[in-house]
């Protein structure tokens, strides 16, 4: 009689076991969870990839089930570009509980790199180019990952194998140069007037210089529309 005693109460152990543990959270699931929350939220870029490593939970956490969905949310915001983020998971019933997991985030991109030495003041051809995938949030200067972006552009210093390659390394070419007779065009509606000017510094295509109109002796702020002309605000 003692023996069977024994054997049902051990059996209702075993049971009282066995559902106790089919009501706490699974850590697998709820890393899941969090994985899963990370690529519905996070901001898309166009030819990139994410990979998300998710930390791991203290084994020796014992967090009830939840019955109803888990409250998620990530500081900073997914909307910031950033390497490490932490979740916070948050269940109200029927025992509240709460956990901030840390997660770490890299997003993959083929990017330009240069696949020989440039001199500074050399053109960019597509033979000084090559790609390769790296992790763009540890890019803190930037990239291209555009061939136009970069052929055709010169060095705006002495550029060493495999650098890459970002506005910092790189310019457009200078159209005109320091003292060219230059086209000054102004404008304001209807009205257009041209005058000759000269050119006091160097500039390409969009940037501001400095010129003189020849015939007032007067310095005006330009802006380099193409080779040999540029134009003023009234």
């Amino acid at each position: 009689m003692y023996k069977q005693l024994l054997f049902l109460f051990c059996s209702l152990c075993t049971v009282i076991n066995v559902r106790a543990e089919a009501e706490l959270e699974s850590h697998k699931s709820l890393t899941q969870h969090i994985h899963t929350y990370i690529e519905n939220n996070i901001t898309k870029i166009e030819n990139t990839e994410i990979n998300i490593q998710v930390g791991k939970i203290d084994r020796r956490l014992k967090l009830t089930k939840c019955n109803q969905p888990i409250k998620t949310t990530a500081s900073p915001a997914l909307s910031t570009i950033r390497s490490r983020v932490s979740i916070h998971v948050q269940c109200e019933t029927p025992t509240s509980w709460s956990l901030y997991v840390p997660v770490k985030l890299q997003r993959y991109a083929e990017v330009y790199v240069s696949s020989e030495s440039v001199s500074k003041g050399n053109t960019i051809d597509n033979g000084h180019l090559q790609k390769v995938s790296v992790d763009i949030l540890k890019l803190r200067s930037g990239y291209f990952d555009k061939a136009d972006d970069v052929v055709g552009m010169v060095a705006k210093k002495n550029i060493r194998v495999g650098t890459i390659l970002a506005n910092s390394h790189i310019r457009a070419p200078l159209i005109i140069k320091k003292g060219d007779k230059v086209d000054i065009l102004a404008k304001t509606g209807e009205i257009e007037i041209r005058m000759t000017g000269k050119a006091l510094n160097a500039g390409a295509m969009g940037e501001q210089i400095k010129v003189t109109n020849l015939s007032s002796k007067r310095m005006l702020q330009a802006t380099v529309i193409k080779p040999g002309l540029v134009k003023v605000s009234l």
